[in-house]
């Protein structure tokens, strides 16, 4: 990839966050978020990355989650800690 392209890549990327983030609340990833991404990992055999992004969406009550990887129908994505 030329330096060219590069820019053109990193003007468009930041484009699209731009967008995100101006339709987004942004939160910080705490001690606690990594805690609970441990227990997670640990109990429901996520990798550490999806475990994080769990335990940040737990954390902040989000009533979706879009995950770039976990593949859509393959896994049910349940919040172990809502009451029935």
């Amino acid at each position: 990839m030329t330096d060219a392209n590069m820019v053109f890549v990193d003007i468009n990327i930041w484009v699209m966050m731009k967008g995100i983030i101006s339709i987004s609340t942004v939160k910080e990833i705490t001690l606690n978020t990594y805690l609970k991404a441990k227990d997670i990992r640990k109990n429901y055999k996520f990798s550490f990355w999806d475990s994080l992004i769990i335990a940040s969406a737990l954390e902040n009550n989000c009533n979706f989650l879009f995950p770039e990887d976990m593949h859509h129908n393959l896994k049910k994505i349940i919040n172990p800690f809502k009451e029935a």
